[in-house]
């Protein structure tokens, strides 16, 4: 079995054959089967699923790599949108059918956290651990990443972005399905932390040394934009809708909140003295930073920016 995050990663090669996500349309369309009842109408749609993956994917992805992903509905949900993002199309029959196919067939076990994995850097000798938090051993370490800093994950859990915190710059990006190490992306210098939109496309950096945000295409694995902020940005969080980037600004002690649309900056916020740590609550509402410089939080109102 493997933990949400992984279940996402084994699986994800296979489906990205198939095509676009079936969220939203239902697991099946509407008009087919109008004659059969739902039980009966489910074991059609998975006989017709049976038939799509053999057609599409067996011959590349065989189907032991499908099942071992022993998927839970989060799982595959989190697959779909990865699909989605990636463009690829199918009809909502197809899409359906294909869940209905790989639901039945390969049930999900549930989560099992004895197989999660745990990233860490470690900055001083350049290396990643990657720890098995059943076991709590470290199953493997990937060496020769230049001052590994910060770490951020994709929604669906098939990367791991690490920020190379030095002058020459650079983001690592770690394939989770194998644990190493897959590209490079080049970047301003000293980046430090980073997040990913909601949706997963986009990767928000933290360039300490440009005193600005770099955005990165996360298909093209490379820098589409560069947005001044404040001076030293350390940390970022970006809200649940996808609408804003909040960036805690070490060097001139405030905030600096980014238009993801317009890509500009459209308000700087002033909190304690050298805020490191920023987050934000679920809902959006309320957004915190611990303020280094004069050992206090601050609370800000998202909306009002106070």
């Amino acid at each position: 079995m493997r933990s949400r995050s992984h279940q996402v990663v084994v699986i994800l090669g296979a489906l990205l054959l198939w095509g676009s996500a079936w969220l939203g349309s239902g697991w099946w369309s509407a008009s087919a089967d109008k004659g059969n009842s739902p039980p009966e109408k489910a074991k059609s749609q998975a006989v017709r699923g049976e038939a799509l993956v053999k057609e599409r994917c067996a011959m590349c992805h065989p189907l032991g790599r499908v099942r071992s992903a022993q998927h839970t509905a989060r799982g595959w949900q989190a697959t779909v949108k990865t699909m989605k993002l990636f463009g690829l199309q199918v009809t909502d029959a197809e899409t359906g059918a294909i869940v209905s196919y790989l639901r039945t067939a390969f049930p999900a076990l549930g989560e099992d956290v004895s197989r999660a994995r745990l990233y860490i850097p470690n900055e001083h000798d350049g290396t990643v651990s990657v720890v098995d938090t059943g076991s709590h051993a470290v199953v493997k370490t990937l060496a020769g990443i230049p001052r590994p800093h910060a770490l951020c994950r994709s929604p669906d859990g098939r990367f791991v972005y690490v920020s190379n915190h030095s002058e020459a710059g650079g983001v690592q990006v770690i394939d989770t399905l194998i644990d190493g190490v897959v590209a490079r992306i080049p970047t301003r210098a000293f980046p430090m932390h980073c997040a990913f939109s909601p949706e997963g496309r986009y990767v928000f950096v933290a360039s300490h040394g440009a005193n600005a945000v770099q955005i990165i295409d996360g298909i093209a694995r490379e820098v589409i934009a560069t947005i001044p902020a404040g001076q030293a940005p350390h940390n970022l969080v970006v809200s649940p809708d996808g609408r804003a980037i909040w960036v805690s600004n070490t060097g001139s002690s405030d905030l600096s909140v980014i238009d993801r649309t317009t890509l500009k900056l459209t308000a700087t916020v002033g909190v304690g003295k050298a805020p490191l740590g920023l987050a934000m609550i679920p809902d959006g509402t309320r957004v915190y930073t611990g303020n280094t410089g004069s050992g206090d939080v601050s609370v800000i109102d998202a909306a009002a920016l106070t």
